[in-house]
């Protein structure tokens, strides 16, 4: 699969279609312009320019519900799903005409240009009168069209006939075009510019996998993320209309594989063993790998050995293994990548229980799988996957006569119809009640609770007929009774977006609702996820890995190491998604199992240190950097971090007292504007400068302007980095008064009293080893040159421990990431042993010596006398 040339057809084709749409709307006096204005004329009255006539009732009808859909989701938004809308028919054409899965017998999309760069018209302009399983279609129409040789006019004729006739069966991706979609139909659709063109050039052999649909759906966003990415940094919020394109990200094929053969397919396995007997746990563990191998699941990770009290408390846990009992969601669908291999799993459970493909394909679409989406693009895309992936197993499935089985995924919506005049009182009541359920659902999506009320007002009304609202208010049923429901499994890759990101009423629905989750949406995810399971269920997810370590996300880790279990992980790190560039995006794949049991052991594989997508997956089939943890052991480390590769003598380590009760980490000042208030020492009078100051009264009674100033700094320990200085006039009065145009503080300086004083430092953020240094008496530090305080004897003790490879370990243990905040330092475990402080205070003394000469010897240094080889 060329994804490069896939990528450039998506963003080219947006493009083109994005202009082509918004022509069309044009050409119905529905301009952006007229529209913002409120001048759009009355349809009855409305004559297209250069037609002389007056729409007709159809025309009028769909002009109408196009203007209602500008009104409802904005200009903008109505444009941009009407070109999406004809993206997606066109690329599900093109997958199913290569897979021989259309109505007819020939091609119906072109696959050449002629001599002038125009598109060659495909063999269904020719042929059309001879296709017999082309339904709906008025031969005299056709005939009118070739006699006056209008092969534009005919091909759109015939295409949108093409796709009337496909939602009989796909009803989801190819919904009956009388609506306005029709009227946005692309002109020169054989044209020189038409989107047909780029389709008929992207790579032949990216249609042979389903996958493609959903590259092309990442793709397609490329240029909307982008969008929205700029915004962020403008500190403009995410719209909901946005938020699925800019938090998308399609997941590669082995980790989907990893999180569904470790949860759906860990529920049948464990079926499949329950009841028997093994002489060991190495024997049972031995079955595991085996079945496991016979039903084809490379990903799955056998069990941990466990002891005998814990494996005889799992024992009792129910399991299934008539495969028409499993229900799997995703909640955060995407393209339905997740869905289609949860598919594929279920089939070879179905086929091993004797099932003929057409019965498990039937009962898999009915009973098993279950998702949902904000993105309504996404969930055309996810439907007509999954509907692919059914004739992959039954060839017959979408031909076959009679009702075709539907499967449950659907976009989440909210309320955008008037009532019907004719529905009963009961349905508006119901009505009512779904609309208040579901107000703003595309803010928040698949974390919304649904109520026993909205549940009985979803479950006790039918809406019949065809109309908009009725149709609308079905979707909001049917997406309560699913959000409503408990799974056997739930298995997702949710949206990533830190609380900065969130929209004022999304931010202040999870502040209320998920507290203990609310710093990102993965988060909060992870907890609706948990509360979508059965008792004994389980949820996979690949999230961001922050919530293992950081302090942000502790109330959320202690809620989960008490409540559930870690059942298996695959820690990834960075550059887990080939897509995704840097070290910022660190990922984690893992297995929460619903039933905490004490004492349980989970797998874990370590796979941070590939650095390409492909070189994780293999070290993880290679078996290597395998660890077994006890998730109770995680709560003896402070802030329980899921450290799941420490050894029982590093764990021993943190029964000693931190180092905050020894001394006081803290952080210090953020003047608001660098650049105003800092300089380099080398650049100010040094009239102006002090640099032995003990205390702010020093200062102050100095006269002076600058100070020196911890920043943090480069790679160095023991001494240095001494380069800076700040404004600190006084007792720092401008930065203490530096305020925005809304008279709110910009500075924050915090812990003055601590100023001045000597102290040993690091730099917050280090990519490798933490580097401290010793500061003496006369620095005011900010918040990146994060300082500890303490006697001075106590001081020189500590900084020893803190410059040590222990201490290093200790940090990754506390903070796997980039970061080493004060919190981290401070629970630093450190054993003051009396009888050697002498020994170590005289090392660190000298080391700090040896640092500062090398320091000194350079005049980048204040205290610069000449260089030691003059």
């Amino acid at each position: 699969m060329n994804k490069n040339a896939l990528k450039k057809f998506a963003m080219e084709a947006r493009e083109r279609l994005i202009e082509q749409v918004t022509l069309r709307a044009d050409y119905y006096g529905l301009t952006e312009k007229l529209f913002k204005e409120g001048k759009i004329a009355p349809s009855e009255t409305y004559t297209p320019p250069g037609s002389g006539e007056l729409l007709t009732a159809g025309e009028r009808a769909q002009r109408d519900a196009l203007h209602a859909r500008m009104r409802a989701r904005g200009y903008d938004q109505a444009i941009e799903e009407g070109a999406y809308t004809w993206f997606n028919r066109f690329i599900a054409l093109k997958y199913m005409q290569e897979k021989g899965r259309l109505p007819v017998s020939c091609r119906a999309l072109p696959s050449e240009r002629l001599s002038d760069g125009t598109l060659a018209p495909p063999e269904l302009v020719y042929r059309a009168l001879e296709e017999e399983r082309l339904e709906g279609i008025d031969a005299e129409r056709v005939l009118g069209y070739l006699e006056n040789s209008q092969t534009e006019a005919l091909y759109k004729y015939l295409l949108i006939a093409l796709c009337t006739q496909l939602s009989e069966k796909l009803p989801r991706m190819f919904e009956p075009i009388n609506d306005y979609t029709e009227l946005l139909f692309p002109d020169r659709i054989l044209g020189e510019e038409s989107v047909l063109g780029l389709l008929a050039e992207a790579p032949a052999d990216s249609w042979e996998d389903i996958q493609v649909i959903g590259w092309l759906y990442q793709y397609y966003n490329t240029a909307l993320k982008d969008e929205t990415f700029e915004l962020l940094k403008k500190n403009v919020k995410i719209t909901k209309e946005r938020v699925g394109a800019a938090t998308q990200l399609f997941t590669p094929e082995w980790i989907v594989r990893y999180m569904v053969e470790n949860s759906l397919g860990r529920l049948y396995i464990e079926g499949l063993l329950k009841g028997r007997t093994f002489e060991s746990e190495k024997h049972r563990i031995a079955e595991e790998k085996r079945l496991s191998g016979e039903l084809g699941w490379a990903y799955y990770l056998p069990e941990a050995e466990q002891t005998a009290e814990v494996r005889a408390r799992l024992q009792q846990i129910e399991r299934e293994t008539n495969p028409e009992k499993y229900t799997v969601l995703d909640p955060c669908m995407g393209s339905g990548h997740i869905l289609v291999y949860a598919f594929d799993a279920l089939m070879t459970m179905y086929r091993r229980a004797g099932y003929t493909d057409r019965e498990a394909v039937q009962s898999i679409l009915e009973r098993n799988l279950y998702g949902l989406d904000i993105d309504e693009r996404a969930a055309q895309l996810a439907y007509f996957a999954l509907m692919m992936r059914a004739c992959d197993y039954d060839a017959r499935f979408i031909r076959r006569a009679g009702p075709t089985p539907q499967p449950h995924v659907q976009a989440i919506y909210e309320a955008e119809q008037a009532p019907d005049a004719d529905w009963s009182p009961a349905q508006r009541r119901a009505a009512q009640a779904l609309t208040e359920a579901f107000a703003d659902a595309r803010e928040y999506g698949s974390i919304l609770r649904v109520d026993e009320a909205t549940l009985r007002a979803a479950q006790s009304c039918a809406f019949s007929g065809e109309s908009a609202a009725g149709k609308e208010m079905r979707d909001m049923a049917a997406q309560a009774v699913i959000l409503a429901g408990q799974y056997d499994a739930v298995i997702t890759n949710p949206p990533y977006m830190g609380s900065s990101g969130m929209n004022e009423k999304l931010s202040r629905f999870v502040k209320e609702r998920y507290p203990d989750s609310k710093s990102d949406l993965f988060a909060v995810f992870m907890e609706r996820c948990g509360e979508l399971l059965h008792a004994d269920g389980e949820q996979a997810m690949i999230t961001q890995h922050a919530w293992m370590f950081l302090s942000s996300f502790e109330r959320l880790r202690a809620k989960l190491l008490q409540s559930d279990t870690i059942v298996s992980m695959a820690h990834l790190g960075a550059r887990a998604f080939e897509e995704i560039a840097g070290e910022v995006v660190q990922t984690t794949a893992f297995v929460l199992s619903r039933e905490h049991v004490a004492g349980e052991a989970g797998r874990y594989a370590r796979l941070i240190e590939p650095t390409t997508q492909e070189g994780k997956e293999q070290m993880f089939l290679s078996g290597r950097n395998r660890y077994t943890a006890q998730q109770d052991n995680f709560r003896k480390i402070p802030g329980s971090p899921v450290a799941y590769w420490v050894g029982e003598r590093v764990l021993e380590t943190f029964q000693n007292p931190t180092l905050s009760t020894l001394a006081n980490p803290r952080q210090g000042l953020a003047t608001g504007e660098n650049d105003r208030f800092t300089r380099m020492w080398y650049e100010v009078e040094t009239s102006r400068l002090c640099l032995n100051a003990h205390n702010r009264n020093e200062a102050q009674a100095s006269h002076a302007r600058w100070f020196p100033y911890n920043k943090g700094g480069d790679f160095r320990k023991w001494y240095g980095n001494n380069d800076c200085v700040v404004n600190w006039e006084n007792d720092g009065d401008a930065i203490r008064h530096f305020y925005d145009e809304k008279r709110k503080l910009r500075s924050r300086p915090q812990n003055m009293d601590t100023y001045f004083r000597e102290s040993i430092t690091w730099s917050k953020i280090s990519s490798g080893v933490m580097a401290f240094r010793y500061k003496p008496y006369g620095h005011i530090y900010d918040v990146a040159g994060t300082s500890i305080f303490a006697e001075h004897d106590t001081l020189l003790y500590l900084f020893g421990f803190c410059n040590s490879c222990i201490a290093m370990t200790v940090a990754k243990i506390l903070s796997p990431t980039i970061n080493y905040e004060v919190g981290h330092i401070a629970n630093f475990p450190v054993k003051l042993d009396e009888s050697r402080a002498k020994d170590v205070r005289s090392v660190v003394a000298e080391s700090i010596n040896i640092s500062r000469q090398d320091w000194d010897s350079f005049e980048t240094s204040w205290d610069f006398r000449k260089h030691p080889m003059i």
